[in-house]
């Protein structure tokens, strides 16, 4: 009899909770949701004539079965058990009640893979299970342990109503248009809190795996209706384009019973170009005068170039060629000309990106330091009002551009240094410079930035170089590890450290030996640490327009 009426309570249970949870009703037939008129059933042809539509669904079959799987466990439960069922089943029967009385639904606001409970649900769990020790009727400690977990679960319910809603925050990340390669670069995240309670918040943005950052993340508190800006820096190890993932946002609910957790979808592009900040420091020391006496500074240098400035009085020491005769006698006094540097000089930089190129110096590798320096020396010349052009080989000509001037082409320049890497094969001087010369681009300082110090490179150089040095300007650069001169330098201990000192005075008495050899044909040939490379090509370049050598 008992087993009976407990099968009865079971199976009201069973159906309640398949009725609370959803199961059964089609979509839109949930409590205040509006249901509009069934849309018409699309008939298909079928054999023998058109047949009645179906009452039930796919999914309607399988909420019926899992009905079916609750009423049977049930009964078996409350047949074997009958003792231990009927409490719990009334106990469920009353929970159900008084939700539905308090218009409580136990579909949870949010997803549920966005919430985890907290440390303090687990204690209070673990506390639950005292009654069952000291209780002497299982009965009652069974019907104590359930009404007190029960408690928990409203507790987590209500923690979840009163907790705002991750539709409540909005999150915005600010990046640089470009990022500079090896430089600190400024990233700011703005977190907005449109809810009236205060969160304690924990923020990780995700950056690309590769970057170096001052700060991976971040713990605050968010005031209610208020807004926070997060800054930190990464630093880019190379050049390229790279991926910034998700804001991952974690909060605490107002009773610390859950934890929420949401990716706002904030996944961005980045390019990370050459070193655009050594551009702007440029500006503002020329700004301060700084360099002025470097010659940095385009200002008019009266008795110097061949292009015509203005004219002006005659003083004391202006050199009598440049007296305007014909000036003179329509104002009745001497007047003399002023000259400034010419413009629409053409400057073509040749960069290596062979295997040597590819050495690590730290952050940067000896092309990063060639391509930096390019970007630098492009700036100032179009800055003077002369052209700009890019040789980029290795064992065969990766890219070029033509010398050209204007804003435009120095974005071009730019495009074109972005991605350069170095390759795994030899450099071909004779191939680039074969191509420079069928090109026809007209005499230009050619700047060649490469590495001496590695294999033959040296002596190829050497015997190449005459193809170009009838026609162009060239200037070799050869970026010089530091580790080579520290080796060179250094007092040896030991066996390794002698080896090392052998193989480092080897090298540079190769490239001593290249450099003298090219500069017998009239070519300038420097050998410089990476920290000197941007001073000697500017240094380069404007020492050849003053001396109208192009």
């Amino acid at each position: 009899m008992i087993g009976f009426i407990a099968l009865i309570i079971l199976g009201v249970v069973a159906w309640t909770i398949a009725n609370r949870l959803g199961l059964g009703k089609p979509p839109g037939s949930a409590r205040g949701e509006i249901q509009g008129p069934p849309s018409p059933a699309k008939e298909f042809p079928t054999p023998g004539g058109p047949r009645p539509p179906s009452s039930f669904s796919m999914l309607s079959l399988f909420e019926l079965l899992g009905k079916l799987v609750i009423f049977l466990v049930g009964s078996m439960l409350a047949i074997a058990w009958p003792e231990y069922t009927v409490p719990g089943a009334l106990t469920i029967a009353v929970f159900l009640r008084i939700l539905q009385a308090f218009n409580i639904s136990l579909r949870l606001p949010m997803p549920a893979r966005h919430v985890a409970v907290t440390t303090r649900v687990v204690l209070l769990a673990m506390f639950g299970t005292l009654p069952l020790m000291v209780v002497p009727s299982h009965l009652v400690a069974i019907a104590v342990f359930l009404v007190y977990n029960l408690g928990v679960i409203l507790l987590i319910l209500m923690d979840l109503r009163l907790t705002p809603k991750p539709h409540q925050l909005v999150v915005r990340r600010d990046l640089p248009g470009k990022l500079s390669i090896a430089e600190n670069n400024l990233v700011m995240v703005r977190l907005e809190n449109h809810s009236f309670r205060t969160l304690e918040v924990s923020v990780i943005d995700e950056y690309p795996l590769e970057f170096q950052v001052d700060r991976p993340d971040f713990h605050f508190t968010l005031q209610k209706r208020s807004a926070a800006t997060l800054r930190y820096q990464v630093r880019p190890p190379r050049r390229g384009q790279y991926c910034f993932g998700n804001v991952v946002v974690r909060y605490r609910g107002v009773l610390e019973m859950v934890i929420i957790q949401e990716d706002y979808p904030c996944a961005a592009r980045v390019d990370v170009y050459p070193n655009i900040r050594n551009i702007s420091r440029l500006d503002l020391s020329m700004r301060r005068s700084h360099l002025m006496e470097t010659g940095l500074i385009t200002e008019r240098r009266r008795g110097s170039g061949t292009e015509f400035e203005s004219l002006k009085e005659y003083v004391r020491g202006d050199e009598f060629r440049k007296i305007d005769w014909k000036a003179t006698a329509r104002r009745n006094k001497l007047i003399s000309r002023n000259y400034q540097l010419e413009v629409n000089q053409s400057v073509v930089v040749a960069i290596d990106c062979s295997r040597p190129m590819g050495v690590r110096l730290g952050d940067i590798t000896l092309l990063d330091v060639a391509v930096n320096a390019a970007l630098l020396l492009g700036h100032q010349v179009i800055r003077q009002g002369d052209k700009i052009g890019l040789l980029a080989f290795a064992d065969d000509v990766l890219s070029f551009l033509p010398p050209n001037r204007g804003k435009a082409h120095f974005n071009n320049f730019l495009a074109g240094l972005y991605n350069l890497q170095p390759r795994r094969a030899e450099s071909d001087f004779q191939a680039a410079f074969t191509w420079l010369l069928r090109s026809r681009v007209r005499r230009s300082l050619l700047i060649i930035l490469t590495d001496l110090a590695a294999g033959d490179a040296a002596d190829r150089l050497r015997q190449d170089i005459r193809m170009v040095s009838r026609k162009h300007l060239p200037v070799i650069v050869s970026i010089l590890d530091p580790v080579v001169r520290q080796a060179a330098a250094r007092t040896v201990a030991n066996r390794r450290q002698v080896a090392e000192k052998v193989v480092a005075l080897d090298i540079l008495e190769r490239v001593r030996t290249a450099q003298k050899a090219v500069e017998n044909l009239g070519v300038v040939a420097l050998s410089l640490p990476p920290d000197e490379v941007n001073s000697a090509l500017l240094g380069a370049y404007l020492k050849a327009k003053m001396r109208s050598r192009l």
